[in-house]
């Protein structure tokens, strides 16, 4: 690959004669076009792609997209295995030419977003992604860049303009998963979900809303209704634990993914969202308090952790992932004092 890049750093510095240049990029194309067809063996696909992806124009040409597309493809349609050897390789390279790599696969992914914003899915983009997610696992390894730098603007610019480019992709996940089921195979990867790594946080919050609704629609569908039922909480705002305690060990499960909706005993207030949102700040704020006996704070970062001292019940705590379980599930973005090592232990690190 220094070779490679060697190379095109020497062509690109003669300017006479110009045909130079078009030998070479006509050589680049008819290599892309060669990487598509049947090669033996298969297994090799990857060297000449990696060796042709050094031609820097490709980051940066919009002219050569397609050219860069059969590249990628050569390298994201391997099977796993040679998936793995090529995630072996980058791990051994520099953090200077994975940073190039990662350059010319997001600028990919950016100008075949930008030139096909109307018909811009996964599938159309699946060459890119599939190839950042190789990157994204080297990263993951030995980290040469810090995780945003996996976000791809075009696409959150995509998910934050337009509701249907999420949702249309959603769906596709959710029918894919379905047919896999009942087909007793291995789901595909078939979404931006399945590579949330390219999702900033604003997108993902997105894809929650509208798995929520899709799953609400589902559910009211299968019961016959023709809207939505809510789960309608009444409670006292003095007893407020207790009585979310008790209702929550009477709710089905499928009841907690309802619409939630909210009433103070003796209000008259209309949840249009506020009283919703309320309802969870007095919840959270009852339950974090360190004088409620279940966690404790820190003095010098004044974070939240368990009481190890405590004598609540296991029943509570349960009520707390329930409670901010609920407040995701209804759009309802809390703050909450908690430190970094309580998110990777839900996430098994």
């Amino acid at each position: 690959l220094d070779q490679a890049r060697a190379i095109f750093e020497r062509l690109a510095e003669v300017e006479e004669p110009p045909g130079v240049q078009n030998a070479l990029l006509n050589a680049l194309q008819s290599l892309a076009s060669q990487l598509s067809f049947a090669m033996t063996p298969p297994a090799l696909k990857h060297i000449p792609a990696l060796v042709a992806l050094e031609y820097v124009p490709f980051q940066y040409d919009p002219d050569l997209v397609n050219t860069v597309s059969l590249l990628l493809a050569s390298i994201a349609n391997l099977p796993r295995e040679s998936h793995d050897r090529v995630v072996r390789f980058w791990r051994g390279c520099g953090s200077d030419y994975l940073e190039t790599m990662l350059i010319t696969v997001q600028m990919f992914i950016t100008l075949k977003t930008s030139l096909g914003k109307a018909v811009a899915n996964f599938n159309y983009l699946r060459e890119g992604i599939v190839t950042l997610s190789l990157l994204y696992e080297v990263n993951e390894a030995r980290r040469f860049v810090a995780h945003d730098e996996f976000y791809n603007n075009a696409i959150n610019e995509l998910a934050t303009d337009f509701d249907d480019f999420l949702k249309d992709d959603l769906v596709s996940r959710l029918e894919e998963g379905h047919e896999a089921r009942h087909s007793h195979r291995d789901r595909q990867r078939v979404s931006f979900c399945d590579y949330p790594f390219v999702l900033d946080p604003g997108s993902k919050a997105r894809v929650l809303q509208l798995e929520n609704s899709l799953q609400q629609n589902r559910i009211a569908r299968q019961n016959g209704l023709l809207r939505r039922p809510y789960f309608h909480v009444i409670v006292r705002r003095d007893e407020i634990v207790n009585d979310v305690l008790d209702i929550i060990a009477q709710t089905p499960q499928e009841a907690l993914k309802l619409p939630l909706r909210v009433q103070f005993e003796g209000e008259q207030g209309i949840d249009e969202g506020g009283v919703q949102k309320e309802f969870f700040l007095l919840m959270v704020r009852k339950l974090l308090d360190p004088e409620f006996g279940m966690f404790v704070q820190d003095e010098d970062s004044k974070q939240l952790w368990f009481n190890p001292n405590t004598f609540e019940f296991k029943l509570k705590f349960e009520l707390i992932g329930i409670i901010l379980g609920l407040a995701i599930y209804n759009g309802v973005i809390l703050d909450l004092n908690l430190p970094i090592a309580l998110y990777k232990k839900l996430l098994g690190m």
